[in-house]
């Protein structure tokens, strides 16, 4: 079983580490990470890994030979990791917690509220709320298509937010600082926007919550707000001289959207998954725009105003979808 693997992996890690500080008089301290996915070499389906940001070490959190672990999301208390992973054949939801070393799976549960769209399936991409209190994913619906859905992170009372519209989905979810609005993605066949919903204080019917959805960015995807609310980072695609993916800041107090980071010489590279360090001050992201040698994905930093560009891996297969967190190995 994977879940075997991954907690005798950790185990033997987070032993090593946790007696290494002990036996020098000390607790485990807080520690900046960041918690990212990695494509494995002897195979198509990928794994997760954590970077400490202090000393550079990188532990791999799990080692699953043909399962995959996606899209790590870090809770704000510092010791839970929420990733989707296809252990069953299809994608649900997984809540690893570190100091525990024992991945526990979250059996999300159905309610009435979803109507004739009770069956759920491929339940990926996880959000935590800022309290931790509740976890917003996405899923597949009875016909096929992905709408938005929320419940408590311990499984109780899912239900769906924003339907998925004809001959298209809704994906990524993204709560604000204080979260009370959410911003995601709706696609169609041939386009993509991000769009902005403030939640409901009472359940309500999601077709009603369609309805007050709003579209703030054009052509545009995975966006990810700022801690200070005020701020949205997102992905929108270029298509001046090739079609490539670059990152963007959308500012909701000036009402204006700046690039990122200047394209230089790079015009064939992409920029994806961008999200901010609890301080507003950087964004870790995925790119290839590495050297016309590599076209591998890598993980980066950079400052909120573009400059003080870092790489942060040198992996061989694509590194992907960062989220930067605080670890607490003792809480």
């Amino acid at each position: 079983m994977g879940i075997c693997r991954v907690s005798l992996y950790m185990c033997l890690i987070l032993m090593g580490i946790c007696l290494m500080v002990i036996g020098i008089g000390g607790q485990m301290p807080l520690s900046p990470v960041i918690a990212y996915m990695a494509e494995k070499s002897d195979s198509n389906s990928w794994d997760l890994f954590m970077m400490d940001m202090r000393t550079g070490v990188t532990l791999r959190l799990t080692n699953t030979h043909t399962v995959d672990e996606r899209y790590p999301a870090w809770a704000s208390a510092g010791n839970r990791l929420a990733y989707h992973h296809n252990e069953t054949g299809t994608f649900n939801l997984a809540v690893m917690t570190l100091n525990q070393t024992i991945p526990t799976y979250t059996p999300f549960l159905l309610e009435a509220n979803m109507g004739d769209l009770t069956t759920i399936y491929d339940r990926a991409m996880p959000a935590w709320s800022y309290d931790d209190t509740y976890l917003g994913f996405h899923a597949k619906t009875r016909n096929g298509r992905y709408g938005l859905f929320m419940g408590y992170a311990d499984g109780r009372e899912t239900r769906m937010i924003i339907n998925p519209p004809e001959l298209g989905d809704v994906v990524q979810w993204a709560w604000s600082p204080d979260a009370t609005q959410i911003a995601f993605t709706q696609t169609m066949p041939t386009e993509s926007h991000i769009y902005l919903l403030t939640l409901p204080e009472g359940i309500q019917p999601f077709a009603t919550n369609r309805a007050n959805m709003r579209r703030i960015i054009e052509n545009a995807n995975f966006p990810a707000w700022s801690p200070d609310g005020t701020k949205i980072a997102y992905v929108q695609q270029l298509n001046d001289i090739s079609v490539v993916n670059r990152i963007w800041i959308y500012d909701f107090v000036t009402n204006t959207q700046v690039k990122l980071i200047p394209n230089g010489n790079r015009w064939t590279c992409d920029e994806l998954h961008p999200e901010w360090t609890p301080d507003g001050q950087s964004i870790v992201f995925a790119t290839d725009c590495n050297t016309l040698s590599e076209r591998n994905f890598d993980i980066y930093i950079v400052n909120a105003d573009g400059t003080g560009l870092r790489r942060l891996t040198f992996g061989a297969m694509d590194e992907l979808a960062p989220d930067w967190g605080i670890y607490d190995a003792g809480g």
